[in-house]
């Protein structure tokens, strides 16, 4: 099939099967999409404040004096953000496998899809190759953590444009890290993605389905970053506007509620934010459903081949057909 119909076909197979909406928002949500919908209803600290609560730490650090307290303190910080970062992934590979195993309406055309039983630990071994695939992101984010730091620290104790949010400040100082970063995590997202469904589809093992996924990656580049790309631009034109207009409405919210405005006006205005904020996660699911459908479908199409797109029944050429 070709990517376009992949995408076209794995987005009306999802509209079709809203089942799978609310298993693909908890695995997005888990994964660090909550904040995307938590911003809208938090007061971020101003760049002044930031630097009034961090700079000191960073400056210490910077000039090698280091107190016992903090190194004690990340510790315990960093034990506590591994295991959490570890439950987190396994509640998202489960998600990912079910998802995978409920595959939507695409299948009844092909009589030979048969996939492999679930085996124990499957949830597992999905995140033991998402690790695996992220490895590298993890090796640039440690060597350009450093540089970061130290834009960072800079941006903070002598900042030359105050007007210009500090995060693209820190982004400007350091345009080669954040390219290898974004590099690696594509890399990492489309690899570990393609490698999953080979390891709940046919059963194969971590090394098995990466050394798979990697092997296509490196074969068909450009059909893989199409498929990564289009849905995750989907996702951004869905998650943006959503969170910049449940930011503006809780704007609203707080004023109401600062200057005691009358019930009726209170009422809309809370109205207005949640019916946002339920539709922006309605909207995400169904997006996030799409990117997994369309990963599945990729594979499966190479794995047990696709028939004609004609009704079940009908005489199908050979040479129209998928091939195994």
């Amino acid at each position: 099939m070709s990517v376009g119909a992949i995408l076209v076909s794995s987005l009306l197979a999802t509209l079709a099967h809203p089942a799978a909406w609310p298993v693909a928002l908890a695995g997005f949500l888990v994964r660090g999409g909550i904040v995307v919908f938590l911003v809208p209803i938090l007061v971020l600290p101003s760049p002044v404040g930031l630097s009034d609560l961090i700079a000191p730490t960073i400056s210490s650090v910077a000039l090698g004096g280091v107190p016992p307290q903090l190194v004690a303190l990340a510790g315990a910080l960093g034990a506590l953000a591994v295991a959490l970062v570890l439950l987190a992934g396994w509640f998202a590979a489960a998600m990912e496998a079910a998802l995978i195993r409920d595959a939507p309406a695409w299948d009844e055309l092909d009589p030979h899809r048969v996939l492999a039983a679930p085996r124990r630990g499957e949830a597992v071994r999905v995140l033991g190759v998402r690790m695996i695939a992220h490895l590298p992101l993890a090796l640039v984010l440690a060597w350009g953590a450093t540089r970061i730091v130290d834009a960072a620290y800079r941006e903070l104790s002598r900042p030359v444009d105050v007007a210009t949010p500090i995060a693209m400040r820190i982004v400007a100082s350091v345009p080669e890290v954040i390219a290898l970063v974004v590099i690696a995590w594509v890399g990492g997202q489309i690899v570990a993605a393609v490698a999953a469904r080979h390891v709940v589809i046919v059963g194969a093992s971590v090394a098995g389905g990466l050394r798979t996924a990697f092997v296509g990656s490196v074969r068909r580049p450009l059909h893989l970053i199409v498929l990564f790309v289009v849905p995750a631009a989907a996702l951004v034109a869905v998650v943006v506007p959503t969170a910049a207009a449940a930011s503006s409405t809780w704007d609203r919210v707080r004023i109401a509620i600062a200057e005691s405005a009358g019930a009726v006006e209170g009422m809309v205005t809370v109205s207005v934010f949640v019916g946002l904020w339920l539709g922006g996660l309605a909207l995400v699911s169904m997006v996030c459903a799409w990117r997994a459908a369309v990963w599945t479908l990729d594979v499966e199409q190479r794995t047990f081949g696709v028939t004609a797109p004609t009704q079940p029944g009908d005489w199908s050429d050979p040479e129209s057909s998928g091939t195994l």
